[in-house]
């Protein structure tokens, strides 16, 4: 698989303009959960417990969560540059 079609993948959508891969219709969410809901989660619990293993733990997730989402930005490829460049 190359570039091209990974992207072609990406950003399929069916006549209503939803993708037609399921998951990428609630992989938002799950970047916004991974990044700040989690992370409160554990930042509350370690406060609450004085657990430090708790501030490591919400520090990787969320610092997964915010590479998950730069990557899904960049592979959907509709940053407004791309889009400029395409109809060069």
């Amino acid at each position: 698989m190359n570039t091209e079609s990974v992207r072609d993948m990406l950003n399929d959508k069916d006549e209503q303009g939803e993708y037609k891969i399921p998951f990428l219709k609630s992989i938002k969410w799950v970047f916004l959960v991974l990044v700040f809901v989690v992370p409160v989660l554990l930042l509350s619990g370690a406060l609450a417990n004085n657990m430090f293993i708790l501030f490591v733990l919400a520090f990787i997730v969320q610092y997964i969560g915010l590479l998950a989402e730069r990557w899904f930005f960049f592979a959907q490829a509709n940053q407004p540059q791309n889009l400029y460049y395409q109809t060069i």
